[in-house]
């Protein structure tokens, strides 16, 4: 459930974002200009205002949708999950529940007094690198391209990300991993994870929100990953290489592999099937969700 949490609250950080970037109330008064007599500029100007506050809404409302969905699976968990059941673990023997309250003062049985100083050092430790991490706040950055099938997840440093470069060649997008976030979280540096032929550092390309789509972690749920509908464009990695590519949805596997048919396959008919995670929606023109 903290996953769910997590998602909650980073979508209504998007929200706040979209909100501070563009405000939804300043919509552009239009009220006694004479387009007949405006310059071509101005009225691309205009054009591209109505374009921005128009995508930056639909992203939002993509965005309380998600928001809608995951805090109904978080009040249902509640009503089925009673926050005041009493947790009891099992004791050594296996004999039943030993209270909570007993199992430090077990714990402390057993330990030296040696043991004893040296988990007290290592919790002062953690402790104070714990202290130094909060003063010290990560920038999260996130992605432009945002659907159902791909929540708002955050983009951290060390996230995997696929990454689609300037001159990509047939829509091709590539797996990489984010090293560096700027401040506005909006560009990114991210590195090949692959060496080169030389066995050298995969190499670094500068990036912008637009560039990336991140890839859920390996630890994601399958309810944090809703299933493609069959005949649904997607962008999926082949098999045995870092590359993703344009395929269309045939169907999915109880454990939730996608079976795929790759735009361009040679063998005709020919399915493969993807892990879930490495199946991301089709870039848009804008950040509809895929119906």
């Amino acid at each position: 459930m903290d996953d769910k949490w997590n998602l909650v609250i980073s979508n209504f950080q998007e929200i706040y974002k979209c909100n501070n970037s563009l405000k939804f109330d300043e919509i552009a008064d239009f009220n006694g200009v004479d387009f007949d007599l405006i310059d071509d500029k101005t009225l691309s100007d205009y054009s591209e205002n109505v374009a921005n506050h128009l995508d930056n809404i639909t992203k939002s409302k993509n965005l309380l949708k998600i928001l809608k969905d995951n805090l109904e699976q978080l009040i249902d968990s509640k009503q089925s999950h009673p926050s005041d059941e009493k947790i009891e673990m099992p004791t050594p023997t296996g004999k039943g529940p030993m209270p909570i309250e007993k199992i430090n003062q077990e714990v402390i049985k057993n330990e030296t007094v040696e043991d004893i100083e040296n988990i007290k050092e290592k919790s002062k430790h953690d402790q104070l690198r714990e202290e130094k991490d909060l003063k010290q706040p990560q920038i999260i950055g996130r992605s432009y391209w945002i659907s159902q099938f791909n929540s708002c997840g955050e983009i951290r440093i060390g996230s995997n990300v696929a990454y689609k470069p300037k001159k990509s060649i047939d829509g091709e997008w590539f797996h990489c991993e984010v090293i560096k976030i700027s401040p506005d979280g909006l560009r990114f540096e991210v590195r090949d994870p692959e060496p080169d032929e030389f066995g050298n550092t995969g190499k670094i390309f500068k990036c912008s929100w637009k560039d990336v789509q991140l890839i859920p972690p390996e630890n994601a749920t399958r309810q944090n990953m809703i299933n493609y509908p069959p005949n649904t464009k997607v962008l999926a990695r082949y098999p045995e290489t870092t590359t993703f590519y344009p395929a269309v949805v045939i169907g999915n596997k109880r454990d939730g592999t996608c079976r795929l048919k790759f735009d361009g396959e040679e063998e005709v008919d020919k399915e493969t099937e993807v892990p879930r995670r490495f199946v991301l929606p089709f870039p848009t023109v804008s950040a509809k969700p895929l119906k």
